[in-house]
């Protein structure tokens, strides 16, 4: 059982980072990638230098109803990137059953408030433990 469960958890890492590599490609446009020259490093978005001026989704205020204070929280600081926890427990609740409403919601308001996303993955247990 133990071995299903981490197998189906791998094979969903690695389809995120297919997505992430391949469908920026399909869109017509580079994804985020880093660029040295002479030792020192920027981050790209949309082929231009990319300075984050993010804010964090405190780790008990990804749910939806949650969300509006979020946009204007990171309109009151000027930020252009917003980090957002995402839960096993929101998107698998049931076994087998995957639903990506919450992150949709995430990713929807953030397009809506001119925002980037950068999604922080919980898979098994939040804080570490």
């Amino acid at each position: 059982m133990l071995f299903f469960s981490l197998r189906r958890v791998f094979s969903f890492i690695a389809t995120g980072l297919v997505a992430l590599t391949v469908l920026p490609n399909s869109f017509g446009s580079d994804g985020p990638r880093l660029v040295e020259k002479d030792g020192r490093y920027a981050l790209m978005v949309d082929g231009r230098p990319y300075l984050i001026l993010g804010g964090q989704i405190h780790n008990s205020i990804a749910w939806p109803i949650e969300l509006p204070q979020v946009w204007e929280s990171m309109a009151a600081l000027h930020a252009n990137t917003v980090e957002a926890p995402v839960y096993w427990e929101q998107l698998e609740s049931q076994e087998g059953h995957f639903d990506f409403t919450n992150v949709d919601q995430i990713v929807e308001g953030a397009r809506a408030h001119n925002l980037h996303v950068v999604l922080l993955w919980f898979g098994t247990w939040k804080n570490g433990c």
